[in-house]
């Protein structure tokens, strides 16, 4: 045994009690409580875990039992309560150092620090249990696979089927009325036949944007070089015109002929 549990004080820890009452309604919380630490332990762990309850008002139970996991089952049928029958396992224990109890009672608390074991509050525990980060430090035997799938977050598809036991179990645990409720319900109520749709029409093609073609331009003329310019200057006039003009200014009279010739005969 490495790993002690009390197991009330988990139970009210955790989100496992439900509501309810009775005798019937606090053994399927037990079983919850039994099912949760037994799917998320290692293989090789569930042989080295105890979990310890009050001993039971009623019908007449087993002192000590062993859960189809491998769990050990005690339940305080010679001890006033729980904490009575875990504080007198520790003072028995032969390897106390490697013992952890669980539980948020500091009696229990300090007992198992006298002998120089391990406590962990209930609820603390609870919490690395879901998160995959409980271990007792056993070595793993040759069949053990590691962590199981609800611990990774899967479904644990079982290698045979479920007896009739182990299904009332996990109904109860999912809330069993009601699942059998809405199964009743949905085969009670015949399902719609869906109306069929009509046929889609065939829309038209769209025709293809006509790309816009850019105009060419003409290419202009290229202009005609202008001619040349001679350098050199020419004369206004030339040499025989201006000895004419000379001539004809020499020669110019402005007087009609004949204008004189009546003074002349005074």
């Amino acid at each position: 045994m490495r790993l002690l549990i009390d197991g009330y004080n988990l139970l009210h820890k955790s989100d496992l009690m439900g509501t309810g009452h009775g005798a019937a309604w606090l053994e399927r919380a037990r079983q919850r409580l039994i099912d949760t630490i037994a799917a998320y332990l290692e293989p090789q762990d569930l042989p080295q875990t105890t979990i310890v309850f009050d001993r039971h008002s009623g019908k007449q139970i087993d002192a000590h039992q062993v859960d189809s996991s491998g769990i050990q089952i005690l339940y305080a049928v010679d001890h006033p309560e729980a904490d009575d029958l875990i504080e007198d396992l520790i003072a028995k224990s032969s390897h106390p150092k490697q013992l952890t109890v669980v539980s948020s009672d500091h009696r229990l608390q300090k007992a198992i620090d006298r002998r120089g074991g391990k406590s962990v509050d209930a609820d603390i525990w609870y919490e690395r249990l879901l998160a995959g980060q409980v271990t007792t430090g056993a070595k793993k035997n040759k069949q053990g696979r590691g962590n199981r799938q609800a611990k990774r977050g899967k479904s644990h598809k079982p290698d045979s089927p479920l007896t009739d036991e182990q299904l009332a179990r996990w109904l109860d645990r999912f809330n069993a009325d009601a699942i059998q409720d809405e199964l009743s319900s949905l085969a009670e109520e015949p399902s719609p036949i869906p109306k069929p749709r009509p046929p889609a029409l065939p829309q038209p093609k769209a025709k293809p944007a006509k790309k816009a073609t850019k105009q060419k331009t003409q290419p202009k003329p290229p202009k005609k070089p202008a001619p040349p310019r001679s350098k050199k200057k020419q004369p206004a006039t030339k040499p025989d015109d201006l000895s004419k003009r000379k001539l004809q200014q020499e020669n110019y009279n402005p007087f009609p002929e004949g204008y004189t010739d009546d003074l002349w005969d005074e």
